[in-house]
């Protein structure tokens, strides 16, 4: 399993610097909405709370579906339960490396490395501070704490728990993001991505 995951690691890499970076981004920011709406599904908070979910809707994009090159990569995003679910995956000494218990070194928790550790409030979640809280410390209980994403993945994921965070503040404080179709509107595609979150400012 340590050389068929490191080698994914590989791809997963390669793919994010490569084809994502320099044709899909490039794409987006020509004014490609296949494009725009594949990096808008990359960067869903469904690869951290429901794995098998994001997966589907990836592979349902037509980027995707026209592509065997990213297939592979997306169907290595996350470990194969098959194994996962009989095999206690640890870390190893080795970058993007994972083993069993007996060759690993500690567990392999990643929901624990990018969920806010937070202390839950059992307060009231009407309160938006609280809610907002609560959510962040349950988005990896039904996701990735049972389907582990490949190592490689963990920037994104990062990125995208962050962004949820961010978003439901700005919600909290009654200010709405530009929409996909208000940015291009506005601004044009060329600046798609510069910034996560565009708001207008009134």
């Amino acid at each position: 399993m340590t050389t068929t995951v490191a080698a994914d690691a590989v791809d997963i890499d390669e793919f994010f610097t490569g084809a994502f970076r320099n044709k899909i981004l490039k794409s987006a920011r020509e004014g490609d909405r296949d494009a725009m709406i594949f990096n808008e599904m990359l960067r869903s908070p469904e690869s951290i709370t429901a794995p098998e979910k994001y997966l589907r809707k990836l592979q349902s994009s037509p980027l995707v579906k026209a592509s065997s090159y990213y297939q592979d990569v997306i169907n290595a995003f996350y470990l194969p339960k098959a194994i996962t679910d009989r095999v206690t995956i640890c870390t190893t000494s080795e970058n993007f490396h994972l083993s069993d218990l007996l060759h690993g070194h500690t567990v392999y928790q990643p929901g624990k490395w990018l969920v806010p550790n937070y202390v839950r409030n059992d307060g009231d979640d009407r309160d938006p501070g609280r809610g907002i809280i609560n959510l962040a410390c349950n988005m990896a209980t039904e996701g990735i704490d049972f389907h582990l994403p490949n190592p490689a993945l963990i920037p994104l994921l990062k990125g995208n728990v962050g962004e949820f965070i961010f978003s439901r503040v700005l919600s909290a404080l009654g200010i709405t993001p530009l929409s996909l179709d208000e940015l291009i509107g506005l601004l044009g595609p060329a600046v798609y991505e510069s910034y996560d979150i565009f708001v207008r400012s009134h």
